[in-house]
């Protein structure tokens, strides 16, 4: 098993959809620009189908299996209706495969089309009334070659993560980590972290590996604000040494563009074996420890 394995969690993508067939719903969509399909309008546009809802909330529980590169998890959808609607359309990348939907005790119908599932309700929803949806769905991730990928809305509420991991790794996800509880029987732990803000969908994203923690805090133009820094074991002592100057970029940061934005959500630097990510209140860090980039001064100043 490698020590470290990135997974970037992409959250369903909330839209809507009237008719059930790719032929009833292309009238309703506007014309396709020139150069462009319709899996990239059906991606790309907020059309009809993404706007009578609000995005809430995300529940989000993935168990990650390293060792076949898979996993098999759900998301409870939280939204808000601004308008009727029958059908959504939910976003999600073969060979990842929804199972089965469900609306309280209801199960729904739902057809594929590419990358975009067609999802049906029995009867239309109501404007202006709360709901939510059960999403599982289970494969092997495509490892993304130019990633991030945008979604079309940010859950208001923000989301909660639960990912279940391999005894013995550790799930280090976006927020704080509000709860460790552990399988004995199957040999699992389960890591719940909760942001509290709304948050994009590609910034998501859950880092597993042999991973040790330390906390500091940092006295801000907000006031106290948490961090953290998650690294492998072995890399304590150059990470201690580099990391001295997260406090001096957070102070630079917030003189020149203002306060951090995410005080509730905590901060942290996880160690990735990509060069990095600025995913919200858990920035990734492959820069192997060194000034520049990997050691590089790619400004010619002599700093670094």
């Amino acid at each position: 098993m490698h020590r470290l394995a990135n997974t970037s969690v992409l959250l369903t993508v909330l839209a809507f959809a009237a008719p059930a067939s790719a032929a009833a719903l292309a009238p309703q969509q506007a014309p396709i620009p020139e150069g462009f399909t319709r899996a990239d309008q059906l991606r790309g546009s907020i059309g009809p189908e993404r706007s009578w809802w609000d995005l809430q909330h995300y529940d989000l529980s993935v168990q990650v299996f390293p060792e076949k590169k898979s996993l098999a998890g759900s998301n409870i959808i939280s939204f808000r209706t601004v308008a009727a609607g029958k059908r959504m359309q939910i976003d999600l990348q073969p060979p990842l495969a929804i199972t089965r939907v469900t609306h309280g005790e209801t199960e729904l119908s739902f057809e594929r089309e590419g990358k975009v599932y067609w999802i049906q309700f029995p009867e239309e929803l109501a404007a202006g009334v709360e709901d939510q949806i059960r999403i599982d769905y289970e494969g092997v991730p495509v490892e993304s070659k130019n990633p991030p990928l945008h979604g079309a809305d940010e859950p208001d509420r923000g989301v909660d993560i639960r990912v279940t991991v391999p005894k013995g790794l550790t799930a280090v996800a976006n927020g704080r980590l509000i709860e460790e509880t552990k399988d004995k029987k199957a040999k699992t732990s389960t890591f719940h972290w909760k942001v509290t803000k709304p948050i994009s969908n590609y910034c998501v994203n859950v880092n597993i590996g042999n991973y040790v923690s330390w906390a500091d805090t940092y006295k801000g133009e907000h006031g106290k604000l948490d961090l953290e820094y998650w690294v492998l074991k072995g890399q304590e002592k150059q990470a201690k040494e580099q990391f001295q100057q997260l406090p001096m970029t957070i102070e630079a940061f917030e003189h020149w563009f203002g306060k951090y934005p995410f005080y509730e959500d905590s901060f942290k630097l996880v160690v990735v074996p990509y060069l990095g990510m600025e995913h919200q209140s858990s920035v990734t860090y492959g820069n192997e420890f060194k000034n520049g980039y990997r050691g590089r001064d790619l400004s010619d100043t002599g700093v670094g």
